[in-house]
């Protein structure tokens, strides 16, 4: 087991450009160490001035103050091979106005080195607009005519922040090309930041300058159709795109068709993530219709939870005909109504390509008539409401006072009480094997210690298996059975946490392998067993202050990737991701 999640920890540690740099990286990467002075920095210090020829620095996950940041700095100025800064989350709980200091500090030490940036990432650092001026000058030197990624997700930048930005940038790209090095970014990051329209267009002044980009994410900025028009435009202007992320954007019809008129521009597209984005039947006509004569590379097209209806999603199918390369099709969330999806997948089938339908079971039902006018969504809502007075009273039983299921519901759950009380040994014996909704509602409504279960010495291990159980029986549909599991899950993680040491590297080792993420070397690995109760149990525990930052980071990656060993409903996976996003 262990070597699986070793080979994996080393490749999360390890982001590099070039192969050759492997022995020449410094990393304190998810310690959580405080370093408030000087003398706090010192093994940092120490380990920068021993690794001759330096070419990564990775301090994720640490706190950093001023004096401790200009000790480093101070180390980085004798690293001219210095290429790779992976900075992530590194000022928590420091001052706003503390951290431009910290950050000019740093920036000065690569300047003085003379350092040629290759990769620079400060994403979930919250500065704002203050925390960029401290990497101002960086962004405009010589050290930045080499940038090939920048990442610069979740900072809180704003609509001032990306101006700021983008006349750094451009002030780079300028002095790059007069120096006749011109600037080549390749990986532009820039999610989760309220860029809004203005931030997007200020953005796109300095991406559609490179024309070297092949990889741009933009998620969760709130940015409309008017900031997609510029986006789109910068995008024409980057012939080699690869990746285009805009998810959680409000896109609607107008900036769909703006994505649509730039995507003949982009041969070499291989993922179009739209998902959340309200493109709307229109849009999805749009963008599928585009697609019919371009991108041939497209191996992604994600276009879920956006309102699309039946014929929106029978356009998306027929454009997939000529796409040999196509992986995935994602549709889910969409308005399809039960028989559209089966309609939908039939088409697929027709094509030959049912393969890469992704699942449909998410889907909103048949979208209305009205549905895009919002004048109409009260007449909508007082429909509904009538709707719902019709379903109760056709499902109620007079002698009962409740619907069938609800009573079915209520008898398991009392069965399972009075096994609690009569032979508590069974049902604990029982319920680990057979995780099940109404038992684990019951075990909250009744005075047992599930600690029970445990041997006299639990280990991490234990506390994690027993929060995986109990995760399992989590029905989507019933909170009760959520409530009940998250209890629990702070209890058993928050121990189990407690058990291993500061860095987490025992817990994440043993959490990804227990929940399915990871294969298990010495055990036979369960195929497809479904984790959508312990994802939504975990948006949860994310969100808890026991809950590791290394573990978040996991839980994305893995997450973000395709899952080998488990399943999982889009919308466990989505809700779950989007608050991973937010912290």
């Amino acid at each position: 087991m262990a070597s699986g999640v070793d080979n994996l920890i080393s490749k999360l540690a390890s982001t590099r450009v070039e192969e050759e740099t492997r022995d020449k990286e410094v990393s304190f990467v998810g310690l959580a160490l405080t370093l408030d002075t000087e003398e706090d920095a010192a093994d940092i210090v120490k380990a920068i001035n021993n690794c001759k020829g330096m070419t990564t620095l990775r301090l994720d996950g640490n706190t950093i103050g001023i004096p401790a940041a200009k000790a480093i700095a101070k180390a980085l100025e004798t690293q001219p091979d210095f290429k790779i800064a992976l900075w992530k989350d590194m000022f928590t709980r420091r001052d706003k106005l503390e951290i431009p200091q910290a950050l000019n500090h740093l920036s000065n030490g690569i300047m003085v080195a003379n350092a040629r940036l290759v990769v620079l990432d400060l994403s979930d650092n919250a500065f704002g607009p203050r925390g960029l001026v401290g990497i101002q000058k960086l962004l405009e030197s010589p050290c930045c005519y080499t940038l090939e990624e920048l990442q610069l997700n979740n900072n809180g930048l704003g609509i001032s922040g990306a101006k700021l930005l983008s006349e750094s940038i451009c002030n780079c790209i300028e002095n790059s090309r007069k120096n006749g090095t011109p600037m080549k970014l390749k990986k532009f990051i820039c999610g989760r930041n309220r860029l809004e329209n203005e931030g997007a267009q200020a953005v796109s002044k300095f991406l559609k300058q490179f024309g070297t980009l092949e990889y741009v994410a933009m998620t969760q900025n709130g940015i409309y159709h008017p900031g997609i028009q510029h986006l789109s435009e910068a995008f024409s202007s980057n012939p080699g795109l690869k990746v285009v992320n805009l998810e959680d954007n409000s896109l609607t019809e107008e900036g769909a068709k703006f994505i649509a008129n730039c995507l003949s521009d982009l041969p070499k597209l291989e993922i179009l993530n739209l998902d959340d984005c309200l493109v709307r039947t229109a849009g999805a006509i749009a963008i599928a219709s585009a697609l019919e004569t371009s991108c041939p590379d497209l191996r992604e097209l994600r276009l879920g939870y956006n309102e699309i209806g039946l014929e929106g999603g029978e356009v998306v199918a027929d454009a997939t005909a000529n796409k040999e390369k196509l992986e995935l099709v994602n549709l889910n969330g969409n308005s399809f109504g039960e028989e559209g999806c089966d309609y939908i997948g039939s088409r697929f089938s027709e094509l030959g390509r049912l393969e890469i339908l992704g699942s449909l079971s998410q889907d909103d039902g048949e979208e209305d008539d009205d549905e895009e006018e919002d004048d109409d969504e009260e007449e909508e809502g007082e429909k509904s409401d009538e709707d719902d007075k019709e379903d109760v009273s056709a499902n109620i039983d007079p002698a009962i006072g409740g619907d069938s299921k609800t009573l079915l519901k209520k008898n398991k759950i009392n069965d399972y009480k009075q096994s609690m009380s009569t032979a508590p040994e069974n049902f604990f014996s029982f319920f680990p094997k057979h995780p099940d909704s109404a038992a684990l509602t019951a075990l909250g409504e009744s005075n047992l210690d599930f600690l029970l279960v445990l041997p006299k010495e639990p280990t991490h291990r234990d506390y994690i298996n027993l929060f995986f159980r109990i995760s399992l029986a989590v029905d989507p549909d019933d909170n009760e059975s959520k409530t009940v599991a998250c209890k629990y899950a702070d209890t058993f993680l928050a121990k189990a946490y407690s058990m291993c040491e500061p860095n987490a590297t025992n817990f994440n080792d043993m959490f990804l392998v227990c929940i399915g993420l990871l294969k298990d070397e010495d055990k036979q690995t369960t195929k497809d067993l479904n984790i959508s109760g312990t994802l939504l149990v975990l948006e949860h525990a994310v969100r808890q202050p026991y809950f590791h930052a290394s573990t978040r980071h996991l839980l994305q990656f893995f997450l973000g990737r395709p899952l080998q060993y488990v399943t999982v409903s889009d919308k466990a996976k989505h809700v779950l991701m989007q608050t991973l996003y937010q912290l």
